[in-house]
């Protein structure tokens, strides 16, 4: 569930508390000597005692699946294992929204699967994950897709009332998935427009 609240009218300690994000230049996020120190920061920051954390830092290493990894130096790490150190580290703080601003970029396919598979398993019912992404096929599994354009918010809807239409999809910058483009121009030349195209075959 979402948090219920306005941010305009929210402080910023509370949001700090609440709001965890990923900032697309996911390295500059990453500064400790190891893997364990790096998801501790953030808890320490918090003035949390040192026999509290290792449980915490455990769940998060684990959720991100670097739990084997904890003594190696960050900047040993693949770009994929980066982005999820970066992600451990901002879980331990048990943020009830997570926001990822474009945390593919610069991945490889690999890295890319593994993030969307993250993604897609920490969100639930105590949190929220808002993804901002380009790659359109990875709003096929969201429960909710925003279109934007230029910062302004162009259509919301299901992923099927979105992504079955090109036309806004093109309008926004983003291109539609192949699969729905390819139907709706077969459409268009047989002269048919039987509602709205497959996503996927």
């Amino acid at each position: 569930g979402g948090l219920g609240r306005d941010i305009l009218q929210s402080r910023t300690s509370w949001m700090s508390s609440e709001v965890g994000l990923i900032f697309q230049d996911f390295e500059a996020q990453l500064f400790s000597t190891s893997v364990e120190l790096e998801v501790a920061f953030g808890l320490e920051n918090k003035g949390m005692p040192r026999h509290q954390m290792k449980d915490i830092i455990d769940e998060s290493l684990c959720l991100v699946r670097l739990e084997e990894l904890r003594d190696r130096e960050p900047s040993t790490l693949s770009g994929g294992q980066k982005q999820r150190l970066a992600i451990a580290s901002v879980l331990a703080m048990h943020p009830r929204l997570l926001a990822m601003d474009e945390p593919t970029t610069d991945l490889d396919p690999v890295g890319k699967w593994e993030v969307f598979q993250l993604a897609r398993k920490l969100q639930g019912p105590d949190r929220t994950i808002i993804l901002v992404e380009h790659e359109t096929e990875e709003a096929l599994s969201a429960d909710r897709v925003m279109l934007l354009k230029e910062g302004r918010l162009l259509r919301e809807g299901s992923p099927e009332e979105i992504l079955s239409n090109s036309k806004l999809l093109l309008e926004a910058g983003v291109a539609p998935l192949p699969v729905a483009e390819f139907f709706s121009r077969l459409g268009e030349s047989l002269g048919q427009r039987n509602g709205p195209p497959p996503l996927t075959l």
